[in-house]
């Protein structure tokens, strides 16, 4: 079965579910059956290292404005996604500077 991506048009949430072409959706958020399906992208599919040298690689090309962002980019590489593990982390080093 296909993975289909939708918006909810009750409450905005975006979501992803596996489910036949025909199946009822509802959201996850609110429960509205009101979604609408999204066209989806290709996604090359990679490992979790393939992720993280590449989150590593953009890490250490940005400037000092970039780099929060780039440190939760680092955080979603992982299969568990640490972004806000590590931004909280950021953030607290940057209050002690």
């Amino acid at each position: 079965m296909p993975v289909f991506e939708y918006a909810c048009r009750a409450c905005g949430k975006e979501f992803a579910d596996l489910v036949t072409a025909t199946a009822d959706v509802s959201c996850p958020g609110c429960g509205s059956e009101e979604v609408e399906r999204k066209i989806s992208g290709f996604r090359k599919g990679r490992s979790e290292d393939a992720r993280i040298d590449e989150a590593a690689e953009r890490l250490a090309l940005a400037d000092d404005s970039q780099t929060g962002k780039r440190l939760a980019e680092f955080g979603q590489s992982y299969d568990e996604d640490l972004s806000s593990v590590i931004s909280e982390m950021y953030e607290q080093d940057q209050e002690k500077r």
